[in-house]
This record gives structure tokens, C-alpha cells and sequence, in this order.
């Protein structure tokens, strides 16, 4: 889920409409959209290419960042990711994210719940998978 710290699409009290997250987190979930592992690209790219996307200044240029790193890509549908970048209805998906997020008590990220226990603050993987492993012996499997 995501959960930008943008008040474009996040009503967290006094969150402010002056980040670029809201159009980064909608870029990753219409990449998305066509296959997770293209939203798990896109979603590494945007950490990891701190000097490209640290100059971002404006939705039209993110936007237009995603258009380059998309042409990269084979087997990535660009034309239906731009349209997905410029469709109201990507946004309202990311603001209904926000919202759950808020009534389970995100306050910022990265905030990770497992069986509707939160844990605060990046965890370590070995923590996680133990918790995984703990949930699936529950479970039976």
C-alpha cells in the first residue's frame, strides 16, 4: 500500500500538497497495474536514482522522468502506463491507500503491519521472514 506524505493525495491533518510522493506513488502503481514486478522496478529505480528523481521538481517532470526509464523497459506497455500516469482514477486508488492507511495509524513510512500489529520504523528482513514463517505455522502450511 502507499501512503504519501503529500496532501495531493493524502488528508492526514496537516499534510501539505507540496511533495512530489502523490505523482511518484501513482507511477508505481499504474507500473503496477501491467505486472507487479514493474512496480517493484519502479518503485527500486525511485530509491535508488537518488540524483535523477532529488531533481524532480514539478508533476510534469516527474512525469516525464517516468516516460524515459519506461522506454528501457521490454515488455513494458509505456503507452498504457502514461495513461494510466494521467487518469484521475490512479490518484483516487493511492488517496483510498492514504485513508486505510490513516485509520490503521500510519504516520509516516515506512510503517509495515503484520496480522494488524504494527512495526514501527524499516524492519530487518530476518525479523520479518521469522514473522512470516511464524503466520504461515498458524496457518497450517
Amino acid at each position: 500500500m502507499n501512503f504519501p506524505l503529500d496532501g495531493a493525495c493524502n488528508d492526514i491533518e496537516g499534510m501539505q500538497a507540496t511533495d512530489l510522493s502523490c505523482p511518484l506513488a501513482v507511477g508505481v502503481y499504474c507500473a503496477s497495474v501491467q505486472d507487479q514486478k514493474w512496480g517493484w522496478k519502479i518503485h527500486h529505480w525511485l530509491f535508488e536514482d537518488n540524483e535523477t528523481v532529488g531533481k524532480l521538481r514539478s508533476k510534469d517532470q516527474a512525469f516525464k522522468s517516468f516516460e524515459e526509464w519506461a522506454q528501457e523497459l521490454k515488455g513494458f506497455n509505456q503507452k498504457d502506463f502514461m495513461s494510466c500516469l494521467k487518469d484521475e482514477k490512479a490518484y483516487n486508488i493511492i488517496r483510498g491507500q492514504a485513508a486505510l492507511g490513516e485509520k490503521a495509524g500510519v504516520q509516516g513510512t515506512p510503517a509495515i503491519y503484520i496480522n494488524g500489529k504494527l512495526f514501527v520504523g524499516a524492519q530487518h528482513l530476518p525479523y520479518l521472514e521469522a514473522a512470516y514463517k511464524q503466520i504461515l505455522s498458524t496457518q497450517g502450511k
